[in-house]
């Protein structure tokens, strides 16, 4: 596991970002740990008066994805500060995915909002985003303005898999069929470390939360948002559902809820 200790930043000047006749210039960089790993990450200065948004991916997904862009131009429009990265074991960061752990992405989410980023800020997570977006919400409270949440995975893998778990364990991943995507053991083993949804206590967020989900998922049911809506402490929760959405929700319909969303809370 990474331990949060003294982290260096380096960072360099990327080409400028041209919309709607607005010029901003953005940055990218490494955050780099102790042990030699770093997290590569992507960020756009905007003005201090409003929230920044910071995006957490999903599994197997990464800064450069659909959402990922889309929040970029819309922040640029907007003159909004913007951080998006990837997590130890994806895309430009280092490590193997087969490695990594969701406390490991959970810290690494922690270390972007605390070393990166200053003010309080709109989280926006995709899929186990969404799941990495809440456990770093709970630990950092004071700079959390609101969670967006689309198709938001909490607690998926935490039994999903235990029927396998002795097979996993000697091979050490686990390749799901069904998704094909692979799983390391530790991976698994963790997740239920973090459940939530569990848990007879409230899960402690008291911010603002929106979820957003598609009844056509076929990977996290839409019920899945509906718990996490009950299980939040925040009396503030809107829950949005999309007949025909699917579990990427990156259709322009889709994203165009997604900047609605973000309008009404800025």
């Amino acid at each position: 596991m990474i331990i949060r200790r003294k982290l260096l930043l380096l960072t360099r000047q990327t080409r400028p970002s041209i919309s709607k006749g607005i010029l901003k210039m953005s940055t990218e960089g490494k955050m780099k740990y102790p042990d030699g790993n770093y997290v590569f990450y992507k960020q756009r200065k905007g003005i201090q008066s409003k929230p920044g948004i910071i995006f957490c991916s999903g599994y197997e997904s990464n800064l450069n994805g659909n959402k990922a862009q889309y929040l970029d131009n819309y922040c640029n429009e907007r003159s909004l500060s913007y951080m998006r990265f990837d997590y130890f074991g994806h895309a430009y960061s280092s490590g193997k995915l087969v490695e990594a752990t969701l406390s490991q992405w959970k810290q690494n989410f922690i270390d972007v909002l605390d070393k990166l980023t200053t003010g309080p800020q709109i989280v926006v997570g995709s899929s186990i985003g969404g799941w990495v977006s809440i456990l770093g919400a709970i630990e950092r409270p004071d700079r959390i303005h609101s969670l967006v949440s689309i198709a938001n995975a909490t607690d998926l893998m935490s039994h999903r898999y235990n029927d396998k778990l002795e097979s996993i364990k000697q091979v050490g991943c686990y390749t799901d069929p069904r998704y094909g995507i692979t799983i390391g053991y530790e991976f698994i083993i963790d997740t239920v470390k973090n459940t939530l949804l569990d848990s007879k206590n409230k899960i402690p967020i008291h911010c603002p939360v929106r979820l957003l989900h598609g009844m056509a998922d076929d990977v996290v049911p839409y019920q899945n948002s509906l718990k996490i809506a009950e299980k939040v402490a925040s009396d503030d929760v809107l829950v949005q559902l999309v007949k025909n959405g699917d579990h990427r929700m990156s259709t322009m319909e889709n994203l165009t809820m997604l900047s609605r969303t973000l309008d009404d809370l800025l």
